[in-house]
């Protein structure tokens, strides 16, 4: 079965600490307490990130994958032990208000991007947490993981949430053995969700300064957009 597959997987990266890979089943006890140490067991101490976060992936099916996130890595922080889900998806049911970016999230693939709940897989590139000045190196190393990921679940279309060029010629070269559609965008960050606004109140400037009535409107119809993308990230389900 495809899930005794991924299992087998990620139980070569974190051991047999795992007592649940989808997050529904027991999302508080996602693994045993363990030495922080023993995580990463293919690479160890050879990866320069493998003592930080880590994440599993996400999913409800594994039946039918039509497709197959992959973000760049996990958030930075230490675990201390413990491992938790791509975007922290454990905590999706919390109602505390530092979680609201991680509604954003589930709002940004189910609500715009329409995607799925019961057909998508969502994984990181680097199963640690890893500065992105470092992607590359690690990612020669953690590129096998995905690689196997994508060879189980064979899935139609394969998302990228990232712009890390490593990535995405690993990806180019492995669509040409595996057959998949192949698709990147930004990540859905506050960061970049945020420069939308920026754009807006540019072309009102340019607009106003320069008595140009084209720039004024695009700038508002602009302004009027982000701000409905904003609510729908911020909707609770």
């Amino acid at each position: 079965m495809r899930e005794d597959k991924i299992r087998e997987l990620y139980g070569r990266i974190f051991g047999d600490k795992i007592t649940s890979l989808n997050y529904k089943l027991n999302p508080t006890e996602i693994t045993k307490e363990t030495n922080p140490q023993d995580k990463c067991l293919d690479c160890g101490i050879n990866c320069k990130s493998f003592k930080d976060r880590q994440d599993l992936p996400y999913f409800k099916s594994l039946e039918n994958i039509e497709t197959f996130v992959i973000a760049e890595a996990p958030g930075s922080g230490i675990e201390k032990g413990k491992i938790g889900y791509v975007f922290g998806w454990e905590l999706f049911n919390s109602n505390k208000p530092k979680h609201s970016n991680i509604t954003k999230y589930e709002n940004y693939f189910f609500n715009i991007l329409k995607l799925d709940p019961d057909t998508t897989y969502i994984t990181d590139a680097i199963k640690c947490y890893t500065h992105k000045n470092d992607f590359k190196s690690v990612f020669s190393n953690c590129k096998n993981y995905l690689k196997e990921e994508i060879e189980i679940l064979k899935p139609k279309k394969v998302l990228v949430i990232s712009k890390q060029g490593p990535l995405k010629i690993f990806l180019i070269e492995l669509n040409n053995s595996i057959p998949f559609e192949l698709e990147i965008i930004s990540h859905p960050s506050p960061q970049n969700i945020g420069k939308i606004k920026t754009v807006s109140d540019i072309f009102k400037s340019l607009g106003n300064i320069s008595e140009n009535s084209k720039w004024e409107i695009l700038g508002e119809q602009i302004e009027i957009e982000y701000q409905n993308l904003i609510k729908v990230l911020k909707e609770k389900k």
